[in-house]
Formats: C-alpha cells, structure tokens, sequence
C-alpha cells in the first residue's frame, strides 16, 4: 500500500478502513463532526501527506471528502473522467482516489493509479511511479493471490514495455523476477505461460531455472499444466507449421493428426480450418502416428471452414490465395474456382472492404467480374463500393492505378 501519513498534527485522525484492520491510505481526515472541528483540522496540521515519501497537496480534501464519501466510487471516477461536476464542486483525482482506498479488499485504488500514470496524470502535486502501483497493490492478507497476480500482469507490463523497475532491495526486475512472481495457483498458471510464449517469440533469453533456457517444449508444458486447451493446441499447430518438433507427455513427437484431434476436442473448427490451410500453403504432410497420410487437398481446406460469418470470410480468402498464386483448386468436383467465385465468397462473408478490393484488382488488370444480378462490373461500382464504406484512401489508390 501506498505510505501515507499526517505529520505534526495534534488532533487524532478518523478513518472508517482503519476500523477494519489496515493501514492508513491517503490521508483525508473524514470528519463528521461540527464545523469547528473541521476548521481545527484545517489550523493544526501544518504540514500535507506524504506518498511513498513524497509530499502531496491535498488543498481543502477535508471538506471534499464530506461530499464524495457516499457516492459509488466507481461512478465518482467515471464521472472525473467525463470532467462531471457533483454538487458544483470539481472531482480531483485525490477524491477518487480516497474513495477507493476505502475498501481494503479491492485493487480498484491501484487500477485507477495505473490509469493516472499511463495518461500522465499526477495525484495531486505528486508524479506516480511504476514502483508506487506495485505499492499500491501489494496487500496483506491477500487470500486468492489477487494482489499478487496483479503486481505480476503489472510487471509484465513494465517489462514489455521497457519500463525500468526495481524491487525492493533496489535491484532492477528481470524477466526471470517476472516469470517468479507469478503465483503457483491455477489460474494464474496461464498468465504464466504466456508471459512465457510472448519472450520466446520476440527472441528474448529467459530462464526458468539457473542454466536452463525457456524453449518452445517449456511453453508447451506450461500451457498443459494450466488447462487452456485451446492456447495449448495453438502452439502445437505453430510449432508444427514452422516445423519446430514438441513432445506430449508420454515423450512421442507431436504430429498432424495431434494437433487435429486438439481442435476436434475443444470445436474449434475456425482454428482446425486454419492449420489446414496453413499447412496446405507450406505443402506440409499430415501424418498419423503411424505414418498414414492425412487428406489435405484444397478442396479439404474448403471443406473445413465452418458456416460461420468469420469462416465464410476465412474460406474466401484462402480462395483468393489460392487463386493469386497460381494453385488450382476446386469448389467442387470438375470446377476450378475462378475470380467470380472468389468475389462470390467474399460478398456472402458480408466483408465490404475485401469485395470492393477485389474487384478493383480485378477492374484494374482488366478481369471482367459480374455483380448479383448479372451485369458487369464498372469503375463506378468500384468507386461507390469504396465510398459506401468511406474507405478514402483505398478509393484514392484506385484512381491511381
């Protein structure tokens, strides 16, 4: 939590957070006694509170809180950023702040700290640092390691971002102090792992242990031991596609068929339609285990995206691939599917953009392209179909070419 107190002042402070067994937050002494009791406060306290050791100016917070204390907290934020008056008094970020740090169980006081320092924004005359969200969200005792999970996502966050932290012996956190903080429950497990994935991918050095790398087979096993079946069959069917082999469990090499029977288990039929296409591109065998081929033609790939708005739009443009690069492919038996197919689909998909760009290519190379009720198609209805969806700078290009 943040370290915040009153210096020099004679008269005892009145917090109802203290009452219930933590420690002080932001000071603003909640007074509801008469008015001379409150000019007291305001005479004897000479000096302002201080925030992880830094002084804050909390101006005349005393007669604030009096009328922010029973307004929802979260209403009195939504209404600081809408810049919202309450009672014609103006809402600072102090008022917020105070009225969340009321409730010791929520991480709300160090969400809305977060907020303040990703838009710059000081509490009060005080610049936050990274390290004071940390403080803020650093509570005892903290049952369901919310605050721990909480400070390890923020970490992240920092680390990703290049945000230099340090820990409390003064030492800059690393990526392994990161991957560290995660806790051991389960459903934080996940968030460790693609704490994880996200290193490997940009190329970062991480270790799990002392002398032991993280490797693509550790994310694996990390995902696995969480339980997110469909980000554990995602990067089966990454690893698989870029040919970078992973092992199960029993220590045989994950193949084809695996990754398959991963998507069927959980219907992801969208992503299964994705690695066949995927694998359909690079010319990658599908094998069972015991080396029996898989079935992976390009009619397959059709085959296997679902009849959902996002597969009718994903079947469309593996046609257009298909079609761009020269590979046949058959809609059905006998016939090889064609420009007019390809702008068929991408009209059914309801995607606009992508209708419209196909025709303008096949306007601009000069490939005759009929609309649904038979007639060709113009330059016209490329410039309208471009200005219906105010696509200005697509529409500009087509002029262009």
């Amino acid at each position: 939590m943040l370290n915040v107190y009153r210096k020099n002042c004679d008269l005892p402070m009145t917090n109802a957070a203290d009452n219930r067994g933590r420690h002080p937050g932001l000071a603003v002494v909640i007074n509801q006694g008469t008015q001379n009791k409150r000019r007291a406060v305001k005479q004897d306290c000479s000096s302002n509170p201080t925030l992880s050791g830094k002084q804050v100016a909390v101006a005349a917070a005393t007669d604030r809180t009096g009328t922010f204390d029973r307004i929802n907290p979260e209403k009195l934020e939504s209404a600081y950023w809408d810049k919202i008056t309450i009672n014609e008094r103006t809402i600072s970020a102090l008022d917020v702040f105070d009225r969340y740090q009321s409730d010791y169980s929520s991480l709300r006081s160090g969400y809305f700290l977060k907020k303040l320092w990703q838009k710059s924004i000081p509490l009060g005359s005080t610049e936050i640092s990274p390290n004071m969200i940390i403080d803020e969200y650093n509570r005892v005792p903290d049952k369901y390691n919310k605050c721990q999970f909480a400070i390890a996502r923020f970490q992240q966050h920092c680390f990703f971002s290049c945000v230099p932290l340090s820990s409390s012996a003064g030492n800059p956190i690393t990526g392994e102090d990161v991957l560290g903080s995660f806790p051991s429950s389960q459903d934080c497990k996940l968030g460790r792992a693609r704490f994880m994935e996200k290193c490997l991918v940009k190329g970062w050095s991480l270790e799990r242990k002392k002398g032991h790398l993280i490797t693509r087979q550790d994310v694996f096993d990390a995902y696995e031991e969480s339980g997110a079946q469909l980000e554990s069959a995602r990067w089966m069917a990454d690893c698989f596609v870029w040919s970078q082999p992973l092992k199960d469990r029993d220590g045989d090499l994950i193949t084809g068929e695996d990754v398959l029977k991963a998507y069927q288990e959980i219907k992801a039929q969208l992503e299964l339609a994705r690695f066949r296409a995927a694998c359909f591109e690079k010319r990658l065998l599908l094998k069972k285990r015991d080396g029996t081929q898989i079935m992976n033609t390009g009619a397959d790939v059709l085959d296997s995206f679902p009849k959902t708005q996002k597969g009718k739009l994903g079947r469309a443009r593996f046609m257009e691939k298909c079609l761009v690069k020269g590979w046949s492919l058959e809609r059905k038996k006998g016939h090889l599917i064609t420009r007019q197919d390809v702008f068929d689909a991408y009209e059914e998909s309801g995607a606009q953009l992508e209708s419209a760009r196909w025709i303008a290519d096949c306007f601009v190379w000069s490939q005759p392209l009929k609309d649904r009720d038979g007639d060709l198609i113009t330059g016209e209805d490329v410039l309208k179909a471009y200005q219906e969806i105010k696509a200005q700078l697509e529409l500009a290009r087509f002029r262009a070419a």
